[in-house]
């Protein structure tokens, strides 16, 4: 039966009734906002939580300020340690992914058009992630203050790689009382290749995994407080609107307040916790309600639309290769090609540690914690559901945290042991230190690219290319990390093409019936990577495939592996 138009269906987190209201047309999402604001004011706890979050940020500052020196100055020495890998050859290495354009796309939208979306937001992700790239270009002064928009973005990451380097250490120091096993945990962080690699990049498991941490971090340290409760369920739901696999650690977290939080008031923390989570994600599920979109569909009438259940359903179902035991699986190809061939350290010694950790963690509830956190998102990645590579970011910290954490335990076993005069005197412990460091060299020799190779410069000049030598009225099919450089007038050239239209979205009605009108002879050019023409052949984007080969190459730039062409359509 369909629902009419005309009527929202008002939701309140709380579950108060709200007036519905009839023949409300524009401004009816105004209206379900403020009633919502009208119920949180009634909350009274909730109102005495917001106003101590001043109190509880102010006591986590002081905790900084109890510093020593000595931690300070190594603090600083990893955070230089940290900046320098990541930043060094970030706008060169690796190439823009299609994934970095469209999150780049989407912030762009926000600015210039006022949407989610620069066609149409179908649900695939929560918007904070892009809200917040839209805020950063703001604050930095546009999409291009560092060269393309693409290196914005890079640089929005670079600073959240290094707050997620402050929250490591904390984290360790926490959960091993040792400010040492803290520095080791940061810099295992900070130099694994295989983080290096992926966190250089615009995806949204990097700008969830701050919160996330952040999150962790108060709930093991201040959980008697019920502010730093407050806190830690606005950090946490942060994180679900980043990304939605931040729920993988919700279990988790539930079971760590349940166990940490005061007895008598076990309960009513966990319902608490999670109450304030519901309320931070909330306005997101609001949105969907009051457009109509929160429903598969059928529910509100037979015309197709996206939904947020709609999009949920089909991110769940989406099919991987194999289970996880077989060979040509996506979990063992990742783990095997991407994951070990990027850092075959990270991945062996991971993995023991967390087998190693849940004997820890029989001890220690600290442990415990990072453990299952750990094992939950090894078994996400196991489940034989679709892996992508970039999947493996948010158990880098983790692994991380687990291998020094390990290494500190059989420090402190070791120098509790007879041999441990002779292990920590200060001859063998510098020899022993130079063995380690040799080994790791070693495995790290052929590592070195990531600071050499330069492959982001084809992807620069085939853009460049275009906009000095194409018509503005052009119709240009372009790979996704194009997008915003293409459409937008840039320090390089003042032209712009309002018909450059992703590849990705070629088969959307805005974009095939309308402008292409299902026809790819009315397309001009098209500007494509290996990623882009892989994408388009593996997922029978019909008006592309049909453009591209029917086109003849027109130029074509390479550069230490990585391919980019233009080619023209011929008509």
């Amino acid at each position: 039966m369909a629902i009419n138009k005309k009527k929202v269906i008002c939701l309140s987190v709380f579950s108060m009734p709200l007036t519905c209201v009839s023949k409300i047309k524009k401004l009816y999402l105004i209206n379900l906002i403020l009633q919502i604001i009208i119920n949180m004011s009634r909350v009274k706890q909730l109102s005495n939580n917001i106003f101590s979050l001043k109190n509880a940020f102010r006591k986590i500052f002081k905790n900084f300020a109890k510093i020593n020196k000595t931690e300070l100055v190594l603090i600083l020495g990893v955070l230089s340690i940290a900046a320098f890998s990541h930043a060094y050859n970030m706008f060169q290495f690796p190439y823009y992914d299609n994934d970095e354009g469209a999150y780049i796309s989407q912030a762009w939208s926000v600015l210039t058009q006022g949407k989610l979306a620069p066609y149409n937001y179908w649900y695939d992700h929560a918007p904070l992630g892009w809200l917040i790239i839209s805020l950063w270009t703001l604050l930095s002064g546009g999409f291009f203050t560092f060269g393309s928009s693409i290196n914005s973005g890079r640089v929005l990451m670079f600073i959240v790689h290094l707050v997620s380097t402050i929250l490591i250490y904390l984290i360790t120091k926490r959960v091993t009382k040792s400010f040492w096993a803290g520095l080791t945990a940061s810099v295992i962080f900070s130099l694994t290749p295989l983080g290096i690699y992926y966190q250089r990049r615009v995806l949204l498991d990097n700008l969830m995994l701050p919160w996330v941490l952040a999150s962790f971090y108060l709930l093991i340290s201040q959980i008697k407080e019920s502010k730093y409760l407050f806190v830690s369920a606005a950090l946490f739901g942060a994180g679900l609107l980043t990304k939605e696999s931040a729920i993988l650690f919700f279990p988790t977290f539930i079971y760590l307040i349940k166990s940490q939080a005061d007895k008598i008031k076990t309960r009513w923390a966990v319902f608490k916790w999670v109450l304030l989570v519901v309320l931070i994600i909330s306005p997101y599920i609001i949105y969907a309600a009051a457009r109509g979109e929160f429903f598969p569909e059928g529910v509100y009438g037979g015309n197709k639309y996206v939904s947020l259940i709609g999009a949920i359903i089909w991110q769940l179902s989406r099919p991987g290769k194999g289970n996880f035991w077989e060979p040509e699986s996506d979990f063992q190809w990742n783990l095997a090609m991407n994951w070990f061939g990027k850092d075959p350290l990270i991945v062996v010694l991971g993995v023991a540690a967390t087998f190693t950790s849940g004997v820890l963690s029989l001890r220690n509830k600290n442990i415990r914690y990072l453990f299952l956190l750990t094992v939950s998102y090894w078994v996400y990645l196991m489940r034989g559901g679709l892996v992508f590579d970039f999947y493996v970011i948010p158990l880098i910290p983790l692994l991380s945290v687990l291998i020094a954490v390990n290494v500190y335990a059989v420090l402190k076993l070791l120098k509790k042991s007879p041999l441990g005069k002779i292990a920590f005197y200060p001859p063998f412990s510098f020899l022993f230190g130079v063995v380690v460091a040799l080994a790791v060299s070693h495995v790290y020799k052929d590592k070195s690219f990531i600071y050499r190779q330069n492959q982001t410069i084809t992807q620069v000049k085939a853009i460049e290319w275009l906009k000095k030598n194409v018509p503005e009225n052009s119709v240009i099919i372009t790979d996704t990390y194009a997008f915003v450089d293409l459409q937008s007038k840039t320090p390089i050239s003042n032209a712009s093409f309002e018909k450059a239209f992703d590849y990705w979205k070629s088969q959307e009605y805005i974009i095939n019936d309308k402008a292409l009108k299902n026809d790819w002879r009315n397309v001009d050019y098209i500007l494509s990577s290996s990623q882009s023409r892989d994408d388009a052949f593996r997922s029978n984007l019909e008006v592309v495939i049909k453009a591209y080969e029917n086109s003849s190459l027109v130029e074509e730039f390479k550069s230490d592996g990585h391919r980019t062409e233009i080619r023209q359509v011929r008509k």
